[in-house]
C-alpha cells in the first residue's frame, strides 16, 4: 500500500509535543533542583528513553534541566549507553528543543515515512526500529491532519507488512550446456529404466537442452570415433538450469590441416586411427575438412595415427603421419593441438602460415643430421629461398645454421632478392657436425629486429630448455618447427609448436 497522498500543507506544531508546564511542587519545601530532575524524568517518559539512561546522563556535571540536554553531543550520549536508532531520535528532539518554531510540512512528513520504509527494505534499520519511527511520524501527521494517530499509524504499519524485500526472481538462464575444450563430441543420455540416447554437440561443444522432457538424467561426454569412448567423469544434470553451466574435460582439441600443393584441402574425406592412453582402445574416426583444409577432434591422451585425407572427387590423397596427445587435466588451461598435412609441392607449406615479412630460418647442422638429414635440410631452405626472396618482394629473410652455437649468414641481418645467390651458395656449403643447443639460436632469432617469424628446422635430437620462457618474451613472434627426415624424433618438435601456438610439418 502506497502512503497516503495529502494535497494540502499547512504548517504543523513541533514535532515534540510541548513539555507540560511544572507543577507547582506538593511540597512548598521542595527544591528547585528536585522540580528539574522530576521535569526531567517526565520528559525521558513521554519521549520513550528508559530512566537508567537519564541517571548516566546526569552524571554529567553540566545536565541540571530539560534544556541542558540540547547541548550534549554524540559522544556523551554514546557513553550514556544509546543505540543508534536511539541516538538520531534524540538528535532530533535536540533539534527541536533549539528551535520550538521549526515545523515540518505534511509532505515532508509522507516523505520521512517514504524514507522509513525504504530503509527496512534496504535493511538499514531493523523492523523494531522503524515501527518506532513510523510511530512519532503518524503522531505528528495525526496533528496536521486531525486524524486518529492510532489508526493512521496502523495504515502506516500494514505498509510497512508490505515492504519485506521481493524475492529474488530466477534468473533468466539459457538451456544450454557448454563442454571445454570446444569442439564436436558425443554425449550419451541415461535415464532409469530407459535406453541410452546419443546426441551430438554443434562445433563449439554446445549442447542444446531446451525442449527436453525430462528433467534429470546423467551425461556422459564421448569421442566422435566408432566406437565412441568416453572422455571423464559422467555429470548429472538437472533442469531448468539456474546458471551457466560448463564442464571441462580432461582432454585436448586436435586439429589437423591437409593442403593440396600449398592450398587448403575443402569439403575432403579426413580419417584415422585413435589409441586411447587408458585402455590402449584403438578406435577409428573420419570426418570432412572444413574450408581452412583442417578438422577438429576432441580427444583424451593418447595417439593418433594412419591420418590422411582425400579429396571430394578422389583424384588426390594428403597422407599425414602421426600425432600424440598428452594428458590434460581439467582446469588446465585449453590446448589446440594444430599439425600441418601437406601434398608434395615446389613451394614450403609452412611459409603459408607465415604473419609478416621477416622470416628467420634456423637449420639444425649438428651431428645427428648427417647423411640424408642435411640433404633434405639444404632441399627445404633452398625452396623456401626460392619462395621468399623474389624480385620486387618485401619479404626479407635472416638465416642462421647450428649445432653446438648459432653462425649466422653475413652476420645477423636481413636479406634481400639480390642476395638470394650468395644465400643458395651457403646453404650448399652447410655440414653436419657438432652438439645440438637449439636455444642459443633461438635466443639470438628472437632479438633479430622487426622479426615477424622464425622457423626453426630440426631432426628433433636437441638439449631441452625451457621455451615457454622465450616464448613469454615475444608473445607476438610466429613460430613454425619443421621435423627433418623420416626417422626424425618429430614428437619433441611437435611439443614445441603447441607450446607457440603455431604450426609443425614433418618433411621426410
Amino acid at each position: 500500500m502506497a502512503f497516503m497522498a495529502i494535497e494540502h500543507e499547512q504548517a504543523l506544531p513541533s514535532y515534540v509535543p510541548p513539555l507540560p508546564a511544572a507543577q507547582q511542587p506538593a511540597n512548598p519545601q521542595t527544591s528547585a533542583e528536585a522540580q528539574n530532575l522530576a521535569e526531567l524524568k517526565r520528559w525521558f517518559a513521554e519521549n520513550k528513553f528508559s530512566e537508567a539512561m537519564l541517571r548516566r546522563l546526569m552524571a554529567h556535571p553540566g545536565v541540571q534541566d530539560v534544556q541542558d540536554l540540547a547541548c550534549l553531543n554524540d559522544e556523551e550520549l554514546q557513553q550514556a549507553g544509546f543505540t543508534p536508532v536511539q541516538l538520531k531520535r534524540f538528535t532530533l528532539l535536540q533539534h527541536k528543543m533549539n528551535d520550538p518554531n521549526e515545523h515540518r510540512t505534511i509532505g515532508q512528513i509522507s516523505q520521512m515515512l517514504e524514507d522509513v520504509k525504504k530503509q527496512l527494505v534496504a535493511g538499514v534499520i531493523g523492523r523494531a526500529a522503524a515501527e518506532y519511527m513510523t510511530n512519532g511520524l503518524c503522531c505528528e501527521l495525526a496533528r496536521e491532519t486531525r486524524t486518529d494517530p492510532t489508526a493512521l499509524f496502523q495504515i502506516f504499519l500494514a505498509n510497512l507488512d508490505s515492504s519485506s524485500p521481493a524475492p529474488a526472481p530466477v534468473p533468466d538462464v539459457p538451456q544450454f550446456m557448454t563442454f571445454t575444450p570446444s569442439g564436436s563430441i558425443t554425449i550419451k543420455i541415461s535415464r532409469p529404466g530407459e535406453s541410452d540416447q546419443l546426441v551430438e554437440t554443434d562445433s563449439n561443444g554446445r549442447l542444446d537442452l531446451n525442449g527436453m522432457s525430462f528433467s534429470k538424467c546423467t551425461l556422459q561426454p564421448m569421442t566422435k570415433t566408432e566406437p565412441p569412448i568416453p572422455i571423464g567423469s559422467p555429470v548429472q544434470l538437472e533442469l531448468p538450469l539456474t546458471a551457466k553451466k560448463t564442464v571441462d574435460l580432461p582432454a585436448s582439441t586436435v586439429r589437423p590441416m591437409f593442403l593440396d600443393h600449398d592450398k587448403p584441402l575443402i569439403d575432403g574425406d579426413a580419417s584415422g586411427r585413435f589409441e586411447s592412453e587408458i585402455g590402449g582402445v584403438v578406435v577409428e574416426f573420419s570426418g570432412k575438412t572444413s574450408v581452412d583444409g583442417s578438422m577438429n577432434l576432441v580427444l583424451p591422451a593418447g595417439k593418433i595415427s594412419q591420418l590422411c585425407a582425400r579429396s571430394a572427387c578422389g583424384s588426390v590423397t594428403v597422407n599425414g603421419s602421426s600425432m600424440s596427445i598428452a594428458h590434460r587435466s581439467s582446469g588446465d588451461d585449453p590446448i589446440t593441438l594444430r599439425s600441418l598435412f601437406s601434398q608434395k609441392s615446389s613451394k614450403i607449406p609452412f611459409l603459408n602460415h607465415c604473419k609478416g615479412d621477416r622470416v628467420a630460418f634456423l637449420g639444425d647442422i649438428s651431428g645427428s643430421m648427417s647423411g640424408a638429414g642435411i640433404t633434405l635440410l639444404k632441399s627445404t631452405l633452398n625452396a623456401a629461398v626460392d619462395d621468399v626472396l623474389v624480385p620486387n618482394s618485401v619479404k626479407t629473410v635472416a638465416l642462421c645454421a647450428w649445432n653446438d652455437s648459432p653462425k649466422w649468414f653475413e652476420g645477423k641481418r636481413w636479406l634481400d632478392a639480390t642476395a638470394k645467390d650468395n644465400v643458395k651458395c651457403w646453404i650448399q656449403q652447410l655440414q653436419a657436425g657438432g652438439g645440438t643447443e637449439m636455444q642459443p639460436a633461438i635466443e639470438d632469432a628472437v632479438r633479430l629486429q622487426n622479426v615477424t617469424d622464425i622457423v626453426v628446422l630440426c631432426d628433433g635430437e636437441f638439449s631441452d630448455f625451457d621455451f615457454r620462457a622465450i616464448r613469454k618474451r615475444c608473445p607476438d613472434v610466429g613460430f613454425s618447427f619443421v621435423a627433418i627426415g623420416q626417422s626424425a624424433a618429430w614428437e619433441k618438435m611437435q611439443a614445441l609448436a603447441h607450446q607457440a601456438q603455431g604450426f609443425f610439418q614433418h618433411e621426410k
